[in-house]
Parts: structure tokens; sequence; C-alpha cells
């Protein structure tokens, strides 16, 4: 019988040399942002900035003013123009980053980043993002781009490993979650401040806004994720911001063939671009950045979409598989196969009329012009309408320049035409507009006029603010939006009917001031548009806004299963709420969308949530997101214990033992207990041979409800059990590790 005890004390020594060695070689976790600098590698690095940036739903994300984005982008031009050390940063950027070299295995990088925590709640106070310049001069004039780094699982990673696999010059890395301020962009509405790719006002568009400043042929090549339901067959849109199709031997025409020749063929995935069967809707047109590159005016880049192609951006969309470390590889080789950073110049044509911002009127006569190049072939001309073929203009005419055409009086008005020009011989010579046109209806001409506020009024804070607004020819409904000093402030209503009228409750927290103006605009035509004559005053009025959760705010157990009344003050807030649960300060889920403001709620405690101590509630606005308050203090939330004790009673009338949960777990999961009078306590673990691995408690303690955490990071799988012993009384249970 000996045999088998001796086999298994080596079972258990080989155990604890292989928990000796996890433990001696577990990496140690960086406790400040700075800390990320001590890291071994560019990819720690990465995966140590990610931890501190912003989460969605946290509202941590903030936006950088005007002077910030000046000194961001001198700072960013300085690293591009030479070593990285010694080299100071703008005054308004040296309490909160750091631009410092950071040697990875043999190649010295610089990285610029934020490293500062100042109010310790574990991201950066900013999250602006993360420059990393590699100074070798034979490295590629590429840069990779990552705009939404916690938004698109691995592309952080990905795109890191990228950077160094093809030895490009730069690597940026936008800062924080996409959704990590609930503020939407005044760039491109339909997405928030903290959108990198989205939003004019943030360091990622002046960083490229630098890159675009050297005169150089930098290429931007952005790695996003699309989803998994997104563009049906789709496994890889390559684009421009253009849904034009690209010039063959284009670096889009090229990435797409290199990547989908560098794949395994037994992949069988969909690699495409712009004109491709099957197709996708992701073409990057609403990406700052990318109208940027492309030659759009920094001061249009909101207005314009991206429609030239000056080869100088890459968009790229990939389902989640495509972005998986086994693929990495092939995406450098693919990119190391590029003969140029730069897409050929159009052959033979170029558009100089119409060619961006001229304003035609149906059923006048108008000259289509463009530059040529000695072809004798003839040559097609095309209208577009916001980037889509609308109608032949003439199919064959002479290459001599000039064409005389009278513009249909069936064509709709509207700000988003384009000609193409294209020879008749070879469809791959073309050119289009490099900016749309309008097109308007002469004598009846859409018009639109706001009429008030329009200058001069003043309106108190909680009041209601009437806008109004005259029309002509202007289907469709429009949008209402304030500016605050010639700039997006934010959004009055989406969408309203075009009858004249829109009454606002204007928020308490939106700042005093006498520079604020209202914009009108048409939903289906954003070039018809009209704002105040001048500016009108936001003044303090003689009420405040209430807005106090009560309930739970501090130290309640909540049971799962359980219903239980969430409570709140309000006052001069006439819209619904939001109600949600966060768990150590980050949101886990919605309770509910909207609900009528009347201070009470009914929560059944879902299943979903894991018994712990660090729950709060969040109440909010659905209209004014700043509108919102939180739980004071922790609340925790309990499985209910066996014998029928529950813990909503004041003391348990016996002694109780929970079953733990999670069951089966791993490695961490939590033990409940009940004591109806105050006792010494013994909580301990055990393996099926009965030898004690663990003591949880062991001393006396208060009568009332309590919980006890076990880690079983150092044991293995398998059964085990655990015993409450309360004076001469004894529970125990079983739980099941799997690991």
């Amino acid at each position: 019988m000996a045999a088998p005890h001796a086999a298994r004390r080596s079972w258990w020594a080989l155990l604890l040399l292989i928990a000796l060695f996890f433990f001696s070689t577990t990496p140690t976790f960086a406790q400040t942002p700075a800390d990320c600098l001590a890291e071994n590698t560019l990819d720690d690095l990465v995966g140590c900035v990610k931890t501190f940036m912003a989460l969605e739903g946290s509202d941590a994300y903030a936006e950088p003013g005007p002077a910030l984005l000046a000194d961001w982008q001198r700072a960013v031009t300085d690293l591009l123009g030479g070593a990285c050390s010694p080299m100071a940063l703008p005054a308004s950027l040296t309490s909160a980053y750091t631009m410092a070299p950071f040697q990875d295995g043999a190649e010295t990088y610089c990285v610029l980043l934020e490293t500062t925590d100042a109010d310790a709640d574990g991201t950066v106070d900013h999250g602006w993002g993360t420059v990393v310049f590699n100074p070798d001069p034979n490295a590629k004039l590429l840069s990779i781009d990552i705009p939404h780094p916690l938004n698109d699982t691995k592309t952080p990673e990905q795109g890191i490993a990228i950077f160094k696999g093809v030895q490009a010059r730069t690597y940026v890395l936008a800062g924080s979650h996409r959704r990590a301020n609930p503020v939407l962009s005044g760039c491109q509405d339909d997405y928030h401040l903290a959108d990198a790719a989205h939003n004019e006002a943030h360091t990622f568009q002046a960083t490229l806004a630098a890159m675009n400043d050297l005169g150089v042929p930098f290429t931007s090549i952005q790695f996003h994720g699309m989803g998994e339901h997104s563009c049906g067959d789709v496994d890889v849109y390559i684009t421009h911001g253009t849904k034009r199709h690209p010039l063959p031997n284009s670096l889009a025409d090229q990435l797409k063939q290199g990547f989908a020749s560098a794949i395994p063929a037994g992949w069988n995935w969909t690699v495409t671009i712009p004109g491709d069967n099957p197709s996708c809707n992701l073409s990057g047109t609403q990406n700052t950045q990318g109208r940027l590159l492309n030659g759009i005016a920094p001061g249009a880049v909101c207005e314009t979409q991206a429609w030239t192609h000056t080869g100088r951006f890459v968009h790229i969309e990939q389902k989640r598989h495509v972005r998986a470390d086994s693929v990495h590889a092939y995406w450098i080789t693919a990119i190391n196969g590029v003969a140029s950073n730069q897409v050929p110049d159009p052959i033979h044509f170029h558009v100089t009329s119409p060619n961006g911002g001229e304003n035609w009127e149906l059923g006048t006569p108008v000259e289509v012009t463009w530059d040529h190049q000695g072809s004798n072939a003839n040559v097609n001309l095309a209208l577009y309408k916001d980037g889509d073929h609308e109608k032949t203009i003439v199919s064959s005419t002479a290459n001599d320049g000039f064409y005389a055409w009278t513009v249909d009086d069936g064509l709709e008005a509207g700000s988003d035409y384009t000609v193409r020009i294209k020879s008749t011989d070879d469809g791959d010579y073309r050119d289009y507009s490099d900016f749309p046109f309008s097109i308007a209806a002469g004598s009846n001409t859409p018009t639109l006029t706001v009429f008030s506020p329009n200058g001069g009024e003043s309106i108190e804070r909680g009041a209601e603010m009437t806008v109004t607004w005259a029309t002509q020819n202007v289907p469709g409904d429009v949008d209402v939006t304030l500016f605050k000093e010639g700039s997006y402030y934010k959004k009055i209503v989406d969408d309203t009917a075009n009858d004249g009228s829109y009454t606002w409750f204007v928020p308490f927290d939106l700042p005093e001031g006498s520079t604020y103006t209202v914009r009108v605009r048409s939903e289906q035509d954003s070039g018809l548009r009209d704002y105040s004559d001048a500016a009108f005053d936001i003044l303090t009025g003689p009420s405040s806004l209430v807005l106090t959760l009560t309930s739970p705010n501090g130290g309640e157990t909540l049971e799962v299963g359980g219903t239980y009344a969430i409570t709140w003050d309000t006052q001069h807030m006439p819209e619904d709420v939001h109600l949600a649960v966060f768990k150590n300060g980050s949101y886990r889920k919605r309770i509910t969308s909207s609900t009528a403001n009347d201070g009470h709620y009914e929560w059944t405690i879902p299943n979903s949530l894991t018994p712990d101590d660090d729950y709060t509630i969040r109440v909010r606005s659905t209209v004014e997101h700043d509108h919102r308050d939180y739980s004071d203090v922790a609340f925790s939330i309990a499985l209910p214990l066996s014998k029928g004790t529950s813990l909503a009673a004041e003391l348990p009338a016996e002694v109780a033992l929970g079953q733990n949960y999670p069951n089966p777990f791993n490695p961490i999961t939590t033990i409940r207990y009940a004591l109806p009078v105050a006792a010494p306590v013994t909580l301990t673990i055990h393996d099926l041979l009965g030898r004690e691995v663990a003591r949880l408690v062991d001393g006396a303690q208060a009568a009332g409800m309590h919980v006890a955490r076990f880690d079983a990071s150092q044991l293995a799988s398998g059964l085990y059990l655990y015993r409450l012993q309360v004076g001469t009384q004894v529970e125990t249970r079983r739980m099941t590790l799997l690991k």
C-alpha cells in the first residue's frame, strides 16, 4: 500500500514546483501610467497603456481645447523632426505627458504618451493619445494607426506588431474607448467626442496634421474592427476614404492583392475594395483623418467628404478573426510587398470644372472642362451624387477639354454632386471633381432663415427657449444645434418637424455666457442651414436642478432575485431618466433605458450580477446626460442563504451556510454564512482526503451576515469541501474547482 501514497506525494510535489514556477514568472502589473515606460517591449508598453484608458460609459475622456491641440501638434512635429531626447514638451503638456526613448531589443524608439493619473482613479486623466516614433532613417513613410483601441478588440496589439514588422515610421494609438464620453462629436454627430476617427477636436487629428505638414509622402494605414454581422460575407474591406474603385496598383489595390495572396488558401477569406462584389458600406468617407490626408483643407474637414484619393490614407475594416495574433505575419508580408506609399496620379485627365464649390441651377447651360494629356481616345462624362453614379452626361465626346451641358430639370437640388471623366478605351483612366458642387432650383432656390433667438435675447437656465425659423422649398425634417463662440457646443434636437418652431428646456448646467447662437439645418441637405445673426445670453435662473439618488445609497445588501425600490429626488427636470448599475466604478449593465422621472423604480436583481460588495446605481436624464447622480457609497448583492434565511431580516434565526458562488469556479469564489448570535467561527477548505488546504476565518465574529472570499489559484482542479464551525455546530458543503 506504500506505492500509491508515494505516487500521491510525487504528484503534490510536482504541483508545488509548478506553482512556484508560475508565481516566480508572473509579471508585475503597472501601478501608475508612468510605470508603462519601464516595460521591456513595445508590445508590453501598448498592453500597459491600454489598462489605463477610459472605458465605455465612464465619462472619463476630456476633450482638449484648441490651445492644447496646437501644443500637441507642435510636440509631434518636434518628435518627427529629430531625436527624442533631449526634447522639451510644451508647458501645457509637461505635467501629464512624457516624451522619452524606449529600448525594445536592439531597437530604440521614441514614445510620447500620458503618464499621469492625478486623481488616482485607475485611468489617465485625458486619454488623448500615444505616439511611437521610429527614428531609423530606413523606416518606411508609413503610419500604423489605431483609432479605437478598446472598441475594436486586439487592434492595438495588431498595430504594434505590424509597426515593428514593416519598420514603419510611426504608431499612433488613440487614447480611449470611443464611447468614454457621452457627448456627441461636433464633427460627426453619429459618434462621440472620444471617437478619435470621427472628431476633429482630438489629438489623433492633430497628430496626422503634423505628419501632413512635413511635406513628405506620409501614408496613414488605419486598422479598424468590423462587427461579425457587418458587410455580409466580407472579412476584410480595404478602402481609401472614398466610395470610388481605387486605381490599379494603388496602395489599397496592392494591399488587397498582397493580403489575399499571403493568407493560407484554405482560409477562404473574402478581401475586397470599393467596387468589388460583395461590397461594404464602411468606406471611411466620414473619417476625419481620411479627409485631411486626402487633401481636404483642415477648416472644411467636418463638412466635406473625402472624395479625392491621394494615396495617403487607407482605411481597413476587419472582422475579429482577422485581428488574431496568428494573422499579423500575413499583414506584414502584404505591407512589405507594397511597391510605393503613393497612389499613381490619374493618367491623361484632370477635371477643372466643376471642381468643388460651384453653384449650378437647373435648366441652365454650363461648361464641363478638363485638362487632357495628349490622348486621342474619346471620353465619357458622368454626374455623381453622394459618391454614386447619378446619370451619364455624355457617353462619348472628343477629348478636347470642353463640353457644353444644360443641367437637367429633373435632377434633385443638392450640394453633393461631382463629375467624373473616363476614357472610352480604358475605364481605369479617369478623374473626378476634387470637391462636391451644388445644383439649385433656380428661382425656386430653397431658403432657410432663423428668426429667434437671433441676437440680444437673455434666456435663463431652467426656462423654455423657443427656436423659430422659416423655410421655402426645403423638404424633410431639420436639426437644431447650439453653438458657443462660433463653435459647435451641443445638439438641441437631432430630428424635428420642419414646422418653424421647436421649444427647448435650457439645461441648468449650461455655462452662463453671451456668446451663444443657434443653427437650424436641413436633414436632407446639410448645405441648407442658417444661424442666429448675433449672439444671445444664457443667464442663471431663479431655481436650480435637483437629481439626487437616495436608495440604494450605500451599505445595503440586496439579494439576487429580490425586488427593491430605486428612489431619487428630482426637481426642475421634466425629462425621463435612465438607470444603470455600476461595479467597482465601471458600467456593468442597464437597468432601464427610460422610465418616468417620478423618483421611484422597482428593480428585480438579475442572476447575471455576480454577488459582491462594490455595486452602485446611476440615475441620469435621458436628454441631458450631464444631469445625473450615483450612490454615495457602494452596496452589496448576495445570493439567498440556505434554510430559508433571508438577507432582508435584521438577524438570522439560525446558523446558515450558503452554497458558494459561482460554482464551479476558477479560481475565485464567494462563501456566505449567517450567525444568529456572536460566536467564535472557523471556516476552512479541505480536499476529499479531509486535509485542510486553506483557512479563511478563525476567530470571534458578530451576529449577522458574513462573506468570505476564496482564491484557489494555487490548487488543482477537483472537488473540495468547505466547513463552517460555530461553537459545536458544524455545516459542510461541496464546491468544484475547474481550471
